[in-house]
């Protein structure tokens, strides 16, 4: 009926499925025309306008990977979403976007970097460093902007991306807009996996340290630093090696002075490493490093006459891993060690006049600490020192050794001279004698000291002196007459008294120290006979002699008085006869 088609054709609805339903930002007309028709004929059309607004449809992000990145630090800058899809349904009335942002949303540390560098792209990017936001700008299409964030790239310039030693999340956040309305957000999240960094030395003198032989102990490196840019999340280092990988020579030492609470350290003499261990901050461990000494006790370091290096080598570690090697050179110069006497006997050398020759210190002891480098000697003086006399000698007896010896009586020094080793220089100090020529050799009725003085020397520098006192005694020498004549005094009965020796003459090897003679005896020792005299004029001050005794034969004098006074009085002796009969 007419009522049912009234009531169907106001039934009749418009509706548009379409995301663009006027192709353009603007309203849209749509004119609706109704006819009816009763079978035979249609009835006339009469219209409605209908007026299509269009809404803006906000572009979508899509797409994106539903697993994480894996991003270990130091990595080069990796993409973050190489899959993020971009569209937009407004696409052919509004073809372009104008604005996206890229945003570390959680997790964000210091150096984390969110970038996009595509060459010749019309988007335009900068990073803030502070919220984490990657703000991109450009009108382009959908692709150059499904292009571009595909582009964005994370990184980290940290070395210690996650202020702990184990892995930490960023999430990162995409919102694009066309300018009037933003997408939904999308995400992904970055997995941040640290890698332990090793400690840093540093700052090493680049001069050569120069040590001499017998300095005292040397620090290597005063300025040597340490690092580790861990530091935050694993503040304390664990262990050092100081070695002296290049020129270790027998008494080289490394030792550790400081006093860091919870530092150990021992010296390994055979490898020439000092191993340091403590959980202590890298603070410490730097202020140990820089008390580290280099000496060497040896008296023959470079094992030549000329300097030598040693190398030096620091490594450190955090417990995981070590450090790069840094390295100082410890240039040691030797000096030249005198060489060394000893073991002379600490008793006196007894030695009495007219004595043979005697081995003045048989127990002397030669030494010398360059024997390696310079194993020979060159030359030695023996001397008497103090109480020098008239008649002593210094002698070496030996002249098939190669040294060879001469001695001056002035100065009482026997100088010995030849390049020798050290035992062939022993053997010879041991072979020096003293001797005496001397009828008087103390001046004097007692004993005195000499003291023999003994010094070696390798050429370059002289041994210490060392000494020993030679005792020496004299003896009592007698008197000694000589000179009488050879022929027979000629004497005949009746003649005056004569003197019987007149040449005859007196000496006393002692005569320095006891000038003085006290006795004598002119005695007719055979064929004496009744009447024979012996007289003795009483001329000589000081000497008196007593009456002939005749029946014994014997003049006796005394007095003490020089030995020419004796000599003068022997002289005066007369022989006579009284008797008629004499022979």
């Amino acid at each position: 009926s007419v009522s049912d088609w009234q009531t169907a054709l106001r039934a009749v609805t418009y509706s548009s499925s379409s995301e663009d339903p006027t192709g353009s930002q603007s309203a849209a007309n749509r004119t609706v025309t109704f006819v009816i028709s009763d079978g035979d004929a249609s009835s006339n059309a009469v219209s409605r306008t209908v007026i299509v607004t269009p809404v803006n449809d906000v572009p979508v992000l899509a797409d994106m990977e539903g697993s994480s990145l894996m991003y270990t630090e130091n990595n080069p800058a990796t993409a973050v979403s190489p899959s993020i899809t971009v569209s937009d349904l407004d696409t052919l009335t509004d073809p372009v976007l104008d604005s996206a942002t890229v945003t570390i949303s959680d997790g964000m540390q210091s150096g984390d970097v969110l970038g996009y560098s595509v060459m010749g792209s019309l988007i335009s990017a900068s990073f803030d460093s502070g919220s984490g936001a990657l703000t991109m700008m450009g009108a382009v299409s959908v692709s150059d902007w499904q292009t571009a964030l595909r582009a964005v790239t994370y990184s980290s310039s940290s070395e210690d991306p996650t202020g702990s030693q184990s892995a930490a999340n960023r999430t990162v956040t995409f919102v694009i807009s066309d300018g009037d309305a933003s997408s939904n957000a999308v995400s992904r999240t970055v997995i941040v996996t640290p890698v332990n960094d090793v400690a840093v030395l540093s700052d090493v003198e680049p001069s050569s340290l120069a040590y001499t032989e017998n300095d005292a102990a040397a620090t290597v490196s005063a300025s040597i630093t340490v690092s580790d840019p861990d530091f935050t999340t694993d503040a304390d280092l664990d262990s050092a090696t100081v070695s002296i990988t290049t020129g270790l020579h027998s008494g080289d030492v490394l030792s550790y002075t400081g006093s860091a609470a919870g530092m150990t350290a021992a010296y390994d003499e055979v490898q020439g490493v000092l191993s340091l261990s403590g959980d202590v901050s890298v603070a410490d461990w730097q202020t140990a490093l820089r008390s580290v000494t280099f000496s060497s006790s040896s008296e023959d370091p470079t094992a030549t006459q000329t300097v030598a290096d040693r190398i030096v080598t620091f490594v450190i570690s955090d417990g995981d891993v070590d450090s790069t090697a840094v390295d100082r050179i410890v240039t040691v110069s030797p000096v030249n060690d005198a060489p060394v006497l000893s073991d002379v006997e600490p008793t006196s050398l007894a030695y009495t006049e007219n004595d043979a020759a005697a081995t003045v210190s048989p127990s002397i002891a030669v030494s010398d600490l360059d024997t390696l480098t310079d194993p020979a000697l060159d030359s030695a003086t023996v001397a008497i020192s103090a109480g020098m006399q008239a008649g002593d000698l210094l002698a070496y007896p030996d002249t098939s050794s190669g040294i060879n010896s001469t001695y001056d009586v002035t100065s009482g020094v026997l100088t010995m001279i030849g390049a020798g080793s050290v035992s062939d220089w022993q053997t010879a100090l041991r072979a020096v004698t003293y001797s005496s020529s001397s009828e008087d050799p103390t001046g004097s009725q007692s004993a005195a000291n000499r003291t023999v003085t003994f010094v070696i020397s390798d050429g370059d520098a002289s041994s210490n002196a060392v000494s020993r006192t030679v005792i020496v005694t004299p003896v009592n020498d007698v008197p000694v007459l000589a000179d009488m004549e050879g022929s027979s005094l000629m004497y005949t009965e009746n003649n005056p008294a004569t003197a019987v020796s007149p040449s005859i003459t007196v000496s006393d090897l002692d005569t320095l120290t006891d000038p003085v003679l006290d006795s004598a005896t002119v005695t007719i020792s055979d064929g004496m006979q009744s009447g024979d005299v012996l007289v003795y004029p009483d001329s000589i001050a000081g000497i008196s002699g007593s009456a002939f005794d005749a029946n014994t034969g014997v003049l006796a004098l005394t007095g003490s008085v020089s030995l020419s006074s004796w000599q003068t009085a022997l002289r005066s002796v007369t022989f006579s006869s009284s008797s008629e009969d004499p022979t």
